[in-house]
């Protein structure tokens, strides 16, 4: 009987222990589970800051893309700009000798149209006064106008 005894209470400790053991089995089950979740949060924290920073870069570098393309384009402008005002002052420069050239040869024309037109006076008074020679001569009747 008393070894059914100590058997009892060997058992019910064995129980007891059993049972202390498995309530320290689910606690630890417990903590791990919420280690888990706290790792996962954390990791996705991680990611989140990691796709935050990825994108903060990315974001720099399309600025840094476009602040360069606006310095080209400005460049671009100015050159283009100084470009068109060196060619318009060269258009300025042929047109001011076109000018220059086209006065002198009209000039050249009007002056060869003084020396025909003077020659030709002098060509008409020399004939009248031939004219008036020969009339006085008698050898032609005098011209109209040529008394």
């Amino acid at each position: 009987e008393r070894a059914a005894c100590e058997l009892a209470a060997v058992k019910a400790t064995a129980a007891a222990e059993h049972e202390k053991a498995l309530a320290a089995e689910r606690e630890t089950m417990a903590l791990c589970r919420e280690d888990l979740v706290a790792a996962k949060e954390a990791a996705e924290g991680m990611l989140t800051a990691v796709k935050e920073a990825a994108l903060a870069e990315k974001e720099a570098a399309l600025a840094a893309q476009q602040q360069q393309a606006a310095s080209e384009l400005a460049a671009a402008k100015e050159l283009a700009a100084s470009e068109l005002s060196a060619a318009a002052e060269r258009a300025a420069c042929e047109l001011a000798a076109v000018k220059a050239t086209a006065a002198a040869e009209h000039e050249k024309a009007l002056a060869a149209e003084r020396e025909t037109m003077a020659l030709s006076r002098e060509d008409k008074e020399v004939l009248t006064e031939t004219d008036k020679e020969l009339a006085a001569a008698g050898v032609v009747e005098p011209l109209a106008g040529a008394e």
